[in-house]
């Protein structure tokens, strides 16, 4: 997603999951615990993009899908103050 439309849209998705959940069944999960984990763990897509990056065979296409996925995630992760959360969780 692109970061604009992310940034525009990103609390709803997340409560729109939240409430997805909660509607089938889960328990003892906080709106704000499940906005946490989104949070902390926003790291996982960069470490994807970037190890994914190293891993596949090269091309034109594909430099730019890795490029944009690296960078969109990385501004992500400084949107939602990943780190910050992660040492926060401890």
């Amino acid at each position: 997603m692109a970061t604009r439309e992310r940034r525009s849209h990103e609390r709803a998705l997340v409560d729109h999951y939240h409430a997805t959940l909660i509607g089938h069944g889960v328990r003892d999960y906080s709106r704000e615990r499940c906005w946490s984990d989104y949070r902390r763990n926003a790291i996982h897509g960069l470490q994807i993009g970037v190890f994914g990056l190293g891993a596949v065979k090269r091309s034109p296409r594909g430099d730019r899908m890795w490029q944009n996925w690296i960078a969109r995630t990385a501004a992500q992760v400084r949107d939602l103050d990943s780190f910050a959360e992660l040492a926060r969780a401890g």
